[in-house]
């Protein structure tokens, strides 16, 4: 049994990613408790789990579709996983996003992923 099967989590890792593209749409944000913080989460349609996104990736879609995160439903976006991400001083890798690019400029294609 893994780990992740025995102990699932409720919000995205970047293990529920891996190495492809993944095109989702925004169904709503909230603060939700992660850990022992409160942080904004997104939640997706069609989806299960949440990503607790980091104030970098808000600032990128807030430059977008505005900085009022009620409007954010129903925009879609990319998120991909980062292996040069640092956390504690350690490259560990992680999520990130930025706007999903339309079927025609697409290369190789997203991918759907079930998480």
């Amino acid at each position: 049994m893994k780990m992740s099967e025995a102990f699932p989590s409720k919000f995205l890792a970047k293990e529920d990613i891996g190495t492809r593209a993944v095109k989702v749409v925004i169904e709503e944000v909230r603060m939700d408790k992660v850990g022992d913080d409160h942080k904004a989460v997104i939640y997706f349609q069609g989806k299960q789990k949440g990503w607790a996104f980091n104030k970098g990736s808000g600032d990128m879609i807030a430059e977008h579709y505005g900085d009022e995160t009620d409007n954010w439903g129903g925009v879609e976006i990319e998120l991909y996983v980062d292996p040069n991400i640092e956390f504690k001083g350690k490259r560990r890798g992680g999520i990130r996003c930025r706007l999903a690019l339309p079927p025609a400029a697409e290369e190789g294609g997203g991918s759907e992923i079930p998480f």
